[in-house]
């Protein structure tokens, strides 16, 4: 999942004119905001202190939008990103009506574990389960986890 962007919230000073505009034409395409909550557990436990990146594909690149922190109940605040209108989702088109992004969800003492194309909706909270393996003395190693979603089928 790296290397990374850091993708600011507001246009900074430091910022190339080529990433505001691509910033400027995300953020025009997607006006909308929907939310992800992270719930992360191991057999069934809550893990507190589990580090979420998550990240979305800007015009190609992808950019770090948000570093979260479960909390003693394994849950995560329901964090904003920005979605497509959901005005869009109301009629047929060819415009997917929703936005995804990847996170990598670890801690210490278990194996970490990537999601790709978690869909977020205008309006709607997406909860994420997240289900981490005791990492009992091997080699650092990641789990891919592919959310089907990417496949937009226009009903």
């Amino acid at each position: 999942m790296y290397p990374y962007l850091v993708m600011p919230t507001i246009r900074a000073a430091q910022q190339t004119d080529n990433e505001a505009s691509k910033l400027d034409i995300y953020n025009a395409a997607n006006p909308g905001r929907g939310y992800i909550k992270f719930q992360v557990t191991s057999g069934g436990i809550p893990v507190e202190g589990a580090k979420i990146t998550v990240s979305g594909n800007i015009c190609g690149n992808s950019y770090i939008t948000r570093v979260l922190t479960t909390d003693a109940d394994g849950k995560t605040e329901d964090e904003s990103f920005p979605a497509p209108d959901k005005t869009m989702s109301e009629a047929p088109g060819g415009t997917r009506p929703y936005s995804v992004y990847d996170a990598e969800v670890s801690k210490e003492g278990y194996i970490t574990t990537d999601f790709s194309n978690i869909p977020v909706f205008d309006g709607t909270v997406s909860i994420q389960a997240v289900n981490l393996t005791p990492d009992i003395g091997g080699r650092n190693r990641t789990v891919p986890v592919e959310i089907r979603e990417d496949g937009y089928q226009n009903l």
